[in-house]
């Protein structure tokens, strides 16, 4: 060991009597406080201009611009330039004979010379340790666990790296030619995972050779066995493939005998490497502060309740658009996206069935619809003869309720239910809508009753007045069927009572007066003490003798609001703090947009309910206007001497003990707030979705939606201002390169002398 520790200190002075390696130094140091201090001053003006700031260790050190992240993407450029000399000098100019010569043997004196690279590169680290000093005066609640995980995963890089270029460079005379040859492994490296991707087995090996993304799982904060196994496998084939090298050379092998020791070298750790990435053999460290990388504790408690492995089976059109998300060529980054439950779940199998199938809405003929699927099996590279036609997948499942898209289910003790893709930003499903669908799976879901015999609004219609968006709207993430709800249509004139079944019944917006019979179903579902929401619209009377049992009534009138850019019967219902109560978080700019709505009153506060009101009008612009008018005909404005502004409640929440039950009834004075339009507006500040998801948990008794939210961050502001980041900045850039600058140039000027 003493030789090893000799020559590696050996090999770190001649690397520090030349120039290059203090270069290095330096630019290295300018170019990482160039990165923080460029960000850090981004995240300070945002906060001047009044911005939400992001999690700030994550944003300076992670991500895609924080330090780290940058800079394990440029450590390509230096390392080569390091090791281009580590043997090729020795070759180049003889010396390597006097080595061999030497009472060393030819494992120490690779060891020797890798380990002074590895003393560069815990040089190199320090750098970065500095900005944890930086950053612990720069922001609050620095979290120095997740930086100090990050820099071990750029560390376990520029180790890889060097062994790399130790061996490229025991390969040449050249350093040169050391150092471009180490740029093309390390391509090849980074590149070779995306080869072979449509055959299974081949996916799996050139994915795990890959070393693009291996560290950045630990600068994101979580540290995995396989990526710390994959670094010490590609550390010690490489300087094992130099060691091989160096004892060829002295002992002059050739042939089958050589090469066959560095294909066993290759074929024992690709085993390994194999093995130790297969799930079950996988293990993790979380480094954030509040395990974001983790599932929550809620997800792992509703996994502990599985008594066997859940399968998700993925089915993959290849004719609609979604098939490039389940293809083979895509079939990592699929997987990925379920690490989280198959860390918990390792022998959770992911079976994929590929298919074509006609679209909804489509006319293709079967020929033309052949010819498509051949084409996209081409492009997506989906072996055809594995695709499944139109009979065959329908003969298998039923899609044609998911549109025939790319769709999931996820199957446990012989029950299934859909885990969809939407269309949104996000495109997959994440922790919140798999644990819905888990816990579906588990428990079933929650029946919402939605009364339909009347003309009330219809949740199967993608008519504007209509409710398919928020209730059945199967590819959008907010919707009820994908947030374990399950909404069900009610006909009262076919029943005799509402189901037992049913946990919250929704009465919107009836078109037409109930008879004695329906009526008394409703008055008997309220006397049974069951959950209730009731969506009123201005001037409707059909929901007036249920009201009067909740000792409630609408006030005459539609509410109006002076705006100068939307027409004045869209109301702008603000938050109330009583909506808190009801487990609703809200801000004070929140709004939930209700167009033609009128004002809530209470009748009789002795009808044995609690109170609470939710929204409110705006008493700053918002009018009662009782006389008739139209707002295609005429500009209706508020006029001070008719009229008054008012704040009145717009909905109400009624608790109350009543037959054992907790019964929870919402009443709006507007149907419209939960309409395919209103979910589909753009053009306000509105939180209709999360409102309305938020009474439906309270009415399900928080049985759903799943919720999966965490401890909010606490290093979420800047304790400097930009003239402290200047010096930040000042600082990395020339006092700190100063000082390495004179301490190179009294080093050589010393050498010179001796």
């Amino acid at each position: 060991m003493k030789k090893i520790l000799k020559i590696a200190r050996l090999e770190l002075s001649i690397m520090f009597y030349s120039p290059i390696a203090w270069l290095v130094l330096i630019l290295f140091i300018i170019q990482s406080g160039v990165i923080y201090a460029e960000m850090l001053y981004d995240q300070e003006t945002r906060q001047q201009l009044g911005r939400a700031l992001p999690v700030m260790t994550k944003a300076l050190f992670a991500g895609e611009d924080g330090v780290l992240a940058k800079i394990q993407g440029t450590l390509y450029l230096y390392i080569p330039i390091l090791t281009m000399g580590l043997m090729s000098r020795e070759t180049s100019s003889g010396s390597i004979k006097l080595l061999y010569s030497s009472p060393v043997t030819v494992v120490q004196i690779a060891l020797g010379k890798y380990l002074s690279m590895v003393g560069y590169a815990f040089l190199l680290c320090l750098v970065l340790a500095t900005f944890i000093i930086t950053a612990y005066y720069s922001i609050t609640g620095l979290d120095i666990v997740f930086v100090l995980g990050g820099i071990l995963g750029v560390f376990l890089l520029i180790c890889a790296y060097s062994a790399i270029g130790l061996f490229m460079s025991s390969l040449t005379n050249y350093q040169v030619v050391a150092a471009v040859s180490t740029l093309a492994v390390l391509a090849v490296l980074n590149f070779i995972g995306g080869v072979g991707q449509q055959y299974d087995f081949v996916r799996d090996l050139t994915y795990w050779f890959a070393i693009s993304g291996r560290s950045e799982n630990m600068v994101n904060g979580l540290i995995i066995s396989k990526d710390i196994i994959y670094f010490i496998l590609v550390i010690l084939m490489f300087i094992s493939f130099t060691i091989l090298k160096l004892k060829d050379e002295r002992n002059l092998k050739k042939g089958f005998a050589k090469w066959s020791r560095y294909g066993l070298l290759i074929l024992v750790v690709t085993i390994v490497g194999y093995v130790s990435s297969r799930p079950v053999f996988t293990f993790y460290f979380d480094s954030t502060r509040f395990d974001d990388r983790t599932l929550t504790e809620s997800s792992i408690e509703l996994i502990e309740e599985l008594e066997e492995p859940i399968t998700i089976t993925t089915y993959v059109n290849l004719v609609h658009y979604s098939a490039k998300q389940g293809s083979p060529l895509n079939r990592i980054n699929d997987l990925h996206h379920f690490d989280q439950y198959r860390r918990f779940i390792p022998e959770m199998e992911m079976p994929y069935i590929s298919y074509y199938d006609t679209l909804p809405y489509k006319t293709d003929t079967t020929k033309t619809l052949l010819q498509k699927a051949k084409t996209a099996a081409s492009a997506h590279k989906f072996n055809f003869d594995e695709v499944l036609n139109p009979k065959q997948i329908r003969s298998k499942i039923d899609l044609l309720p998911e549109q025939n898209r790319l769709v999931r289910f996820i199957s446990y003790k012989g029950k299934t239910t859909p885990l969809r893709m939407f269309d949104d930003l996000l495109v997959y499903p994440n922790e919140k809508e798999i644990s819905v669908a888990i816990k579906r799976l588990l428990y079933g879901p929650s029946v919402i009753g939605f009364a339909e015999s009347n003309g009330e609004r219809d949740i199967t219609s993608v008519e504007s007045a209509d409710y398919k968006i928020f209730t059945n709207g199967t590819n959008i993430r907010g919707s009820m069927v994908n947030q374990g709800f399950k909404p069900k249509t009610i006909d009262l004139e076919s029943v005799a009572a509402i189901p037992e079944d049913i946990e919250a019944l929704v009465v919107a917006d009836p078109r037409a007066a109930y008879n004695e019979k329906e009526l008394d179903i409703l008055q008997n579902y309220i006397a049974s003490g069951r959950n209730m929401l009731l969506a009123i619209e201005p001037n409707s009377p059909y929901l007036n003798s249920i009201l009067d049992t909740l000792g409630l009534g609408v006030k005459p009138g539609v509410l109006l609001e002076e705006s100068e850019d939307y027409e004045v019967d869209l109301i702008q219902a603000q938050y109330t703090k009583e909506v808190s109560d009801i487990g609703i978080r809200f801000r004070d700019n929140f709004i939930v947009s209700m167009p033609t709505a009128s004002g809530l009153i209470i009748k009789d506060s002795t009808a044995g309910y609690q109170i609470k009101t939710l929204l409110k009008s705006n008493p700053n612009r918002v009018w009662n206007e009782t006389e008739d008018f139209d707002l295609e005909k005429e500009q209706v404005t508020f006029n001070p001497e008719r009229n008054s502004k008012v704040e009145l409640p717009l909905a109400i929440a009624l608790t109350r003990k009543q037959n054992g039950n907790n019964q929870k009834i919402v009443i709006l004075s507007d149907a419209d707030f939960m309409s395919n339009a209103e979910m589909a507006r753009n053009n306000l500040n509105t939180r209709n979705s999360i409102f309305t998801m938020g009474l439906f948990k309270w009415l399900n008794d928080d049985k759903y939606p799943f919720s999966s939210s965490r401890p909010s961050a606490i290093d979420k502001s800047i304790k400097v201002n930009r003239t402290g980041i200047l010096w930040i900045k000042g600082v990395y850039m020339g006092l700190f390169p100063g000082f390495i600058v004179v301490i190179a140039l009294l080093l050589l000027i010393k050498r010179k002398r001796n």
